[in-house]
């Protein structure tokens, strides 16, 4: 039986990941740093690997990593999170000949994780952003007088929304500028479009010669913390165009999710990040008819696949429990939102974590929570929740 590694059982790209591969007939083995999370409870997942946290201990993440691939049982391997995909693209001639995977090199998936690099590498390539700004460009003092409040200070590094701060004017931006370098190191300054915008996240799969192989848009009408609660497949090719596009420029190949905003005040969509893995809202595609992992798994043991760009608008994804509940216990409700959020049935719908026919990893909630209350982490339960 053909054989899979997917890394990062934390997350909820792992379990998307997981079920799809293995509802395809395929053995999936799934590794993580610590036991009880996600995606080890699911039945799809035949065996489960404990590594070293390769956040914090890369170098014994690689060996152990290499020691079990080195057994020469798997095809492909999925990495899921971000330092997974970077280690294994910086190690790559290690790796291919234990495996095969597909990523961009080294430092074209840095312009992908660090926001700066990515910024910049928009405004080379005409791709249209907020009003950005790079404080080791131009004073802050400079920035505030130039910049049209409010306006988001941004790690360059990071994921789910974390350590972003939200600042109405020149003092706020001075405090949250301070707050943000002191733990992130420097940030950038992006001017914020407003709340009534449309975000939209469109996720693509690139063979080897950076060629287009599967387009996937979603709306994200409910976020928590940087990830959807709830989101709508849609149509929207001019998006999908202009991230494809950037993308090709950059050279990518496997997956990436790149997410746009459209300005309600001039109607324009501009984009705000790449995340150069999978998405958080796998499934979402994946039941809307793209099934991103086994495209990307036939891409790899094939050399290419046809593209695939037909899904099912208006398929629904929510991530029940526990993000969308903390969005109805936190955000100002209309009586519409109130009753879209208790509308649990609806043909198409499809969950993050709940299955029927696969229930266990709903105890990962618990378990997440647990493990990090044991490691008494500085972050909130939910960021960590929703991390990539």
């Amino acid at each position: 039986m053909t054989q899979v590694f997917v890394t990062d059982g934390r997350s909820i790209a792992a379990l998307a990941a997981s079920r799809s591969l293995g509802a395809r007939g395929l053995s999936v083995t799934c590794g993580e740093s610590f036991r009880y999370n996600y995606t080890f409870l699911s039945r799809y997942v035949q065996r489960t690997v404990i590594y070293a946290d390769p956040d914090d201990y890369p170098d014994q993440f690689l060996e152990d990593l290499s020691r079990e691939l080195a057994r020469g049982t798997y095809q492909t391997i999925m990495p899921i999170r971000d330092n997974a995909a970077l280690l294994l693209a910086k190690h790559r001639e290690q790796f291919e000949k234990h495996v095969g995977f597909c990523l961009p090199d080294y430092e074209t998936l840095l312009v992908g994780r660090d926001k700066g690099k990515t910024a910049k590498a928009a405004l080379r390539h005409n791709v249209p952003i907020p009003r950005t700004f790079f404080p080791e460009k131009q004073s802050l003092e400079s920035i505030a007088g130039d910049i049209c409040f409010p306006a988001l200070v941004k790690p360059r590094i990071s994921s789910g929304g974390r350590g972003i701060v939200f600042a109405r004017d020149a003092t706020t931006l001075a405090q949250g500028y301070a707050r943000v370098k002191a733990v992130y190191g420097e940030p950038l300054i992006q001017e914020y479009v407003s709340d009534e915008r449309e975000h939209l996240s469109t996720t693509f799969l690139f063979n080897a010669k950076s060629q287009l192989r599967a387009a996937f848009v979603y709306q994200e009408c409910r976020q928590v913390g940087g990830s959807a609660t709830f989101a709508v497949s849609v149509s929207h090719p001019d998006v999908v165009e202009c991230g494809a596009e950037f993308l090709q420029k950059l050279g990518w190949r496997g997956v990436a999710n790149v997410e746009f905003v459209i300005d309600p005040d001039d109607k324009q969509f501009k984009m705000l990040e790449i995340n150069p893995r999978f998405w958080m809202s796998l499934a979402l595609a994946v039941h809307a008819g793209i099934d991103f992992p086994y495209l990307l798994h036939r891409l790899i043991i094939e050399g290419d696949i046809e593209p695939v760009m037909e899904y099912r608008i208006g398929t629904r994804y929510r991530w029940l429990w526990p993000l969308d509940i903390v969005w109805i216990l936190k955000t100002t409700k209309s009586w519409e939102h109130v009753k879209e959020f208790f509308s649990l049935r609806h043909s198409g719908q499809c969950y993050a974590v709940c299955s029927a026919s696969d229930p266990l990893p709903m105890l990962g909630v618990l378990a997440h929570g647990l493990q990090f209350w044991r490691k008494r982490s500085d972050r909130h339960l939910i960021p960590q929740l929703s991390s990539d």
